[in-house]
């Protein structure tokens, strides 16, 4: 089967839109991959994250996981908000079904990767380009305000063996940046108001992790240990 995770850019499609294209409804559309390895046939559609991003299948607990990229709504309604979600696979007809969700560590998250062989997954949420105002009293009476902004991360969750979360095992945060405003025409130069890492891919080995950062423009390097969660 061939899983490919879509965004909801243009409202609800028609059945021939999602059997050609997925129709961009988000969630996931299901394909079946022919025997030639390369043919496909579209068999069905999981309306899961409207917003599914990066999606990983672990063989360890045969579960497949996506996570949703948006940010989240506040006020606790993290439920539509920068979630990841498990589910489980029908190998029959290859229909999915979500077990499990959970909120991330930072806001749009956009990229998951197992570590290879373990019950372990890494995600990198790049958080988001608004800021909040607050306002302060400094030391000496005076007022004024603050912008602050999100926090991108790099973060490391358990897996359990029936495929649901848990707990999360370290985050590391990016928080640097390049310069602000810069002169892209990218969220009229405000691209780089704090890091955004956008991948987390692990080596074969499961030892190291690469992250791009486009906050940045920093590759990150993470040494993933077996004793204890990573450090840089």
């Amino acid at each position: 089967m061939v899983y490919v995770s879509q965004w909801n850019v243009k409202g609800q499609p028609s059945e021939e839109e999602l059997a050609t294209n997925g129709g961009a409804k988000g969630g996931v559309s299901i394909y079946e991959l022919g025997e030639d390895g390369v043919s496909v046939t579209y068999k069905g559609h999981f309306d899961g994250p409207a917003r599914s991003s990066c999606l990983t299948y672990v063989k360890e607990n045969d579960t497949l996981y996506i996570v949703h990229q948006t940010k989240g709504q506040g006020r606790n309604a993290w439920q539509a908000g920068s979630t990841v979600w498990a589910c489980k696979i029908d190998h029959n007809t290859g229909m999915l079904t979500e077990i499990d969700r959970i909120p991330t560590m930072g806001g749009n998250p956009e990229a998951v990767s197992q570590v290879p062989g373990k019950l372990q997954l890494c995600l990198a949420c790049t958080g988001g380009n608004d800021h909040v105002e607050k306002i302060i009293q400094t030391n000496d009476g005076t007022w004024t305000t603050k912008y602050e902004y999100d926090d991108g991360a790099i973060s490391m969750l358990e897996l359990n063996e029936d495929g649901t979360f848990g707990k999360w095992l370290d985050v590391q945060m990016h928080r640097d940046h390049g310069p602000d405003p810069s002169s892209s025409v990218q969220h009229n130069g405000r691209c780089q108001i704090t890091g955004h890492p956008h991948s987390c891919t692990i080596n074969q080995t499961g030892q190291f992790l690469v992250s791009g950062d486009k906050g940045n423009d920093t590759a990150f390097v993470y040494k993933i240990h077996d004793d204890r969660p990573w450090i840089l």
